[in-house]
C-alpha cells in the first residue's frame, strides 16, 4: 500500500498478493489445481493492477461478477466473486497460498492536533471548515454555543467536545440534557456558518455545488432507541435530510445506518443504506447537492442520488445529535450517545469557495499506529466473514513487534506474538500453506524467505459453493491511501495477456489489404504494450500519460509549502490519477518519464517569493524546481514552471508543491480550458518516455 506522506505513517508500500488456490474440489472434479487434493484442472495467473480503481474484467474469464474496488474503512478492498471453476467441496480451506505486503515500520513521529478545533480544520482562515459547535446543557435545559473563534481558540469540554487519544474528536450527549428550542432531543453538533464565522450559512442548494466530507463512527448509543444523528442538512425550517444509526439492523449490535429525506413541503422518506452498522465501525461519508439535487456516498460508493433538493437556507450539521431523550429510554438519565469524527476528514466546501486547504496538527509528537494487512475469506458474497489471517507491523505502543494472526467466526486465534520487528529483514512478510502446515515468512526484498514460525493449517471457511476473497491493506491511524494488487491465481482457465494475431507475409508485387495492415498494426501495438507491462486488453489511452490540473482557484498560505490538490484530469492514461487523492500522480507501469509543472500565482505583494517544487513520493529533496522573486513595483500575475526526466518504479507518485511569502493567501490561477496551449493555469503533466532501462 503506497500511502502519500501527509503528516502520518507510510506503512505496506506496494502490496503483492499470489493465490495459487482458493478451493479445494471434491474427489473426481477438476477446477482446482497447484496442490489441491483431487482437482487435475490448469492454474492461470489472472493479473489485475485495478488501475483507476477499475476491474478489468477482460482480464477476468469464466469468473462470475467480478466487482470494483471501493474503500472500505481506511483502505482499498478488491473484492472478486468466485462463482465459477470450483468444484461443489464440502470445506475450502487456503490452500498452497501465500500473500506478501511489503511494510514501513511505523517509527516516524506523528503530530497530533492541539484541539478539537485543528482536527476538524475549523477557522476562519481560506481553505477552513467554518462551523460552531452547540452542547446540551448537563441534566438542564437549554444549549451552550460556543463560536468558530472559541474553537479555533482551542475550546474543549470533556466529554461533550474533546479530543480522543488519537487525535480524532469526540461528540457526547446524555439523554437527559438540554435541547434547542425547537427540538426535544439533545445534541452535541457542529452547525455550519458562513466564511466570516459570525454569519448563519444559508446556502441555495438549486444552484451550484455544495457538499460536506467526513469520516465517522459511533461508539456508543442508548439501550432503548439507539437513534443518533451523524450528519444532517437543515433547511430554513426543519431537516431536510439525516443520517443516524437505528435499531433492526442485522448485525451483532442490532444497528443500521438510515437516511431519511424530506423534500421541503413534502413527507419524509426514509432509505436503509447499511443494514449492518457495528459500534465503533468507521464509515466515510459525503453529502453533496448540486443544482438541486442530493447524492450521499458512504466509503466511495453512492447509495442514494437524485433526491430533490429545494427551498432556501440550506447549511450543514456533524457530530452527536440524539433521536431519544429521557421519555423513549424511560427516564433513564445515565443513557448517552458518543459519535467521533476522524482528525482532518471534515471538509465543507461550496461552488466560489476557495480550494479546501490541508490540515496541520501543532500538538505534541507521538510515534504512528499499525500497518495492517489481511486475507479474508466470505462464504458467499453477502455472508460475514469467517475467517481471516493477517499480518499486523507493530503500533503505537508497541513499535517492535510484527505480529500474524487468524480469525474465526469472530474469535482471533494467535499464531505469532511478540516477534522482534526489523526494518531490513521483514521488509516483505507473507503467509503460506503448503502439505497442511501454515508457514509465516519474511524477506528483505519479496524473493528470499526466511521461515518465521510453523503451525498446523485452520480450516477456514465452511462448505460453499462460492467463495469470495477480499483483499485488503490499510494504515488505520491514517485515514485511506492506495493499494496496488495483482499476481492472482484463481482455479479458473484463461490468461492474462490475450494470445497476438500472427502478422500477415506479403509477396513483391501483392497490395495488402485493410484487413492485412490492421492485423500487423495490432500485433505492434500488442508487442508493444507487452514491453510495458500492459495488458493488451486496454486500449492505447491507457498508455502512461497523465495530465491534471485546476478548474478553480487555490489559496496558498502564507509561508508555507503545500501540494497542489489539482481538480480535473485532461488525460489519465494508465489510471494514474485518482479524485480520492488529487495531489499526486500515481505510476502504475516503471519507466523513465519527463514530468512538468507549471503554477500561475495571481498577484501579490512585490519584493516577495515564489516556488514551485517537483516531489516523488512526498520527499522533501524535491528533484525539480523553480524559484521566483517578484521585485516589480508593481504587483503582477506570476507564472513558474519546472521539469524533470525520472526514473520511476511502480508504486513512486509524484507531485507539486508551491511556497510563497507575500505575508498573505494567494490564489494560484486555474486553467481556463482543457487547452493544453492555455498560457496562464496550474497543472502537472506526468509522460512515459520509454521502458524502465
Amino acid at each position: 500500500m503506497t500511502t502519500p506522506d501527509t503528516g502520518t505513517i507510510t506503512a505496506n508500500k506496494s502490496a503483492m498478493w499470489d493465490i495459487y488456490t482458493l478451493a479445494i474440489p471434491s474427489a473426481g472434479t477438476s477446477g482446482g489445481g497447484g496442490g489441491g487434493d483431487g482437482g487435475t484442472g490448469a492454474i492461470s495467473t489472472l493479473t489485475d493492477d485495478f488501475a483507476g480503481s477499475v476491474i478489468n474484467t477482460a482480464k477476468w474469464p469464466n469468473v462470475a461478477n467480478p466487482t470494483g474496488v471501493s474503500q472500505n474503512g481506511a483502505g482499498l478492498v478488491a473484492a472478486v466473486n468466485q462463482a465459477s471453476g470450483f468444484g461443489s467441496a464440502a470445506a475450502y480451506v487456503l490452500k498452497e497460498s501465500h500473500a506478501g505486503v511489503q511494510v514501513t515500520p511505523p517509527t516516524k513521529v506523528v503530530t497530533t492536533p492541539a484541539n478539537p478545533g485543528e482536527a476538524l480544520w475549523i477557522g476562519s482562515a481560506s481553505g477552513k471548515n467554518h462551523f460552531y459547535e452547540s452542547i446540551g446543557n448537563t441534566g438542564a435545559t437549554g444549549t451552550n454555543d460556543h463560536t468558530q473563534a472559541d474553537i479555533e481558540g482551542g475550546y474543549s469540554s470533556n466529554p461533550q467536545f474533546m479530543l480522543t487519544g488519537a487525535g480524532d474528536t469526540q461528540f457526547r450527549i446524555g439523554v437527559g440534557d438540554g435541547t434547542t428550542s425547537g427540538s426535544s432531543y439533545p445534541r452535541s453538533e457542529l452547525r455550519e456558518m458562513q466564511t466570516d464565522g459570525v454569519t448563519h450559512a444559508a446556502w441555495d442548494p438549486t444552484t451550484g455545488t455544495h457538499y460536506m466530507k467526513w469520516r465517522f463512527r459511533v461508539t456508543h448509543v442508548a439501550a432503548t432507541k439507539p437513534w443518533v444523528c451523524v450528519g444532517q442538512i437543515h433547511d430554513a425550517s426543519s431537516d431536510a435530510c439525516r443520517l443516524q444509526t437505528e435499531g433492526g439492523g442485522t448485525g451483532s449490535t442490532g444497528l443500521q445506518l438510515r437516511f431519511r429525506h424530506t423534500p421541503p413541503g413534502g413527507s419524509e422518506t426514509t432509505y436503509t443504506v447499511m443494514s449492518a452498522y457495528e459500534l465503533n465501525q468507521w464509515v466515510s461519508a459525503e453529502l453533496r447537492v448540486v443544482n438541486g439535487q442530493l447524492s450521499l456516498i458512504l466509503d466511495g460508493n453512492t447509495v442514494k442520488s437524485g433526491l430533490s433538493a429545494s427551498g432556501s437556507a440550506y447549511y450543514f450539521k456533524a457530530g452527536c445529535y440524539a433521536q431519544s431523550n429521557t421519555s423513549t429510554e424511560n427516564g433513564d438519565t445515565t443513557q448517552f450517545f458518543s459519535v467521533e469524527l476522524a482528525r482532518g476528514s471534515l471538509q465543507a466546501w461550496h461552488t466560489g469557495y476557495a480550494s479546501p486547504t490541508t490540515p496541520t496538527s501543532s500538538g505534541g509528537g507521538g510515534s504512528g499506529g499499525s500497518a495492517y494487512a489481511a486475507l479474508e475469506l466470505l462464504p458467499n458474497p453477502t455472508g460475514s466473514p469467517s475467517a481471516k489471517l493477517s499480518v499486523r507491523v507493530s503500533d503505537a505502543n508497541n513499535l517492535n513487534t510484527l505480529t500474524w494472526s487468524y480469525t474465526a467466526d469472530g474469535t482471533t486465534f494467535p499464531l505469532q506474538h511478540s516477534f522482534t520487528y526489523n526494518a531490513f529483514n521483514h521488509a516483505w512478510v507473507r503467509v503460506r500453506e503448503t502439505g497442511s502446515t501454515l508457514y509465516l515468512e519474511s524477506a528483505p526484498d519479496g524473493r528470499t524467505w526466511a521461515v518465521v514460525d510453523t503451525y498446523a493449517t485452520p480450516a477456514l471457511v465452511g462448505g460453499s459453493t462460492t467463495v469470495r476473497a477480499n483483499l485488503v491493506a490499510f494504515d488505520p491511524s491514517n485515514g485511506g491511501g492506495v493499494a496496488v494488487f495483482d499476481n492472482f491465481n484463481g482455479g479458473v482457465s484463461g490468461g492474462v495477456i490475450g494470445a497476438l494475431s500472427a502478422p500477415a507475409t506479403f509477396t513483391d508485387g501483392t497490395i495488402p489489404s485493410a484487413a492485412d495492415l490492421n492485423s500487423v498494426s495490432t500485433a505492434i501495438e500488442g508487442l508493444y504494450q507487452v514491453a510495458l507491462g500492459i495488458p493488451t486488453s486496454l486500449a492505447r489511452d491507457s498508455q502512461p500519460f497523465c495530465k491534471v490540473y485546476l478548474t478553480a482557484p487555490m489559496s496558498v498560505p502564507n509561508a508555507s509549502t503545500v501540494p497542489i490538490f489539482f481538480s480535473s484530469a485532461q488525460v489519465n492514461g494508465d489510471g494514474m490519477w485518482n479524485t480520492s487523492f488529487p495531489y499526486i500522480v500515481l505510476i502504475n507501469h516503471a519507466g523513465l518519464y519527463r514530468v512538468e509543472a507549471q503554477a500561475s500565482f495571481d498577484t501579490g505583494a512585490v519584493n516577495t517569493d515564489r516556488q514551485l517544487l517537483i516531489s516523488v513520493n512526498a520527499s522533501t529533496s524535491y528533484v525539480a524546481g523553480s524559484n521566483g522573486h517578484i521585485s516589480s513595483s508593481v504587483a503582477i500575475n506570476h507564472r513558474m514552471q519546472a521539469t524533470a526526466l525520472l526514473r520511476l518504479n511502480r508504486g513512486d507518485y509524484v507531485g507539486a508543491y508551491v511556497y510563497q511569502n507575500s505575508g498573505a493567501a494567494i490564489n494560484l490561477l486555474a486553467q481556463a480550458a482543457t487547452s493544453a496551449s492555455a498560457t496562464w493555469g496550474t497543472y502537472l503533466s506526468v509522460i512515459f518516455e520509454a521502458p524502465y532501462v
